[in-house]
Formats: structure tokens, C-alpha cells, sequence
């Protein structure tokens, strides 16, 4: 695994970074995280795409103007933490060279994707860089 040491900030607009995973909140089905912003300016046309969906542990969700052109991954980071092999297996299974990962803020998923071979890692956070100080 190689982790970018650049880290992506994703503000409002449409990019064309692909595959890229996003934290979301299965337990109780909302967005958290990169996905709150992307629903926020999307007028909540994630948490209206998912409700009333049954899903296991991730999702693929392609829409316009949801900021991801090529669309998104959808996974719980919670779960994730917990349990590395669903991300590293969703990854594997994927056969990409480069991933873009959400750089959560409420969980480190660093050691998650550390443990990938053969992938370059690089990570986005979501708001202005200047948010980010």
C-alpha cells in the first residue's frame, strides 16, 4: 500500500476521482461524514436514494450531481475499523491500482488500508483546505 502523501480536498463541484469510499452510517441509515456533505449539496439525494433499501455492509451509488461523476462506494468506516477484510476484500475484488478514500474524521481508517498490496491510497478530506487548519 502506498498512501499518497497529498491529501485531496474535496470543496462543491463535480470530480472524476474514481473508485472512491465514503463513510456512511448503516446502523442508523444516514449520512456521516463525506457523505453529509455530499447529501447536503445534493439536496439529500443520497439519504433519498438508500431510504427504504436493505443492504448489507456497502453500496455502490451512481447519480448525477452527487460530486463523484463515476460514482461512489458507501461504506460503514464503524464496521470497517472493526472488521478490516471487508474493506480489503471490496478492494481487492475491484483490481484498481489507485483508490480515493474518505480521510474520516471519526475514524482512522489508516491502518485499514495500510494493510493493501499493490494499491496507491490517497486520501480526501471533504471541505475547503482551509477548513482543514
Amino acid at each position: 500500500m502506498t498512501v499518497n502523501n497529498n491529501i485531496l480536498y474535496i470543496d462543491y463541484g463535480q470530480v472524476d476521482y474514481s473508485p472512491a469510499i465514503i463513510d456512511y452510517d448503516f446502523l442508523n441509515k444516514r449520512p456521516r461524514g463525506g457523505s453529509s456533505r455530499i447529501d447536503f449539496f445534493s439536496h439529500g439525494m443520497i439519504s433519498s436514494s438508500l431510504d427504504g433499501i436493505s443492504f448489507d455492509n456497502k453500496v455502490f451509488l451512481k447519480k448525477d450531481n452527487i460530486f463523484f461523476e463515476k460514482g461512489v462506494f458507501l461504506l460503514d468506516f464503524s464496521q470497517i475499523v472493526n472488521n478490516h477484510q471487508l474493506f480489503i476484500e471490496m478492494v481487492q475484488d475491484l483490481k484498481f491500482t489507485k483508490i480515493y478514500v474518505e480521510n474520516s474524521k471519526h475514524y482512522n481508517i489508516l491502518p485499514v488500508v495500510e494493510k493493501l498490496t499493490n494499491v496507491e491510497v490517497i486520501l480526501m478530506n471533504f471541505g475547503s483546505e482551509e477548513s482543514g487548519k
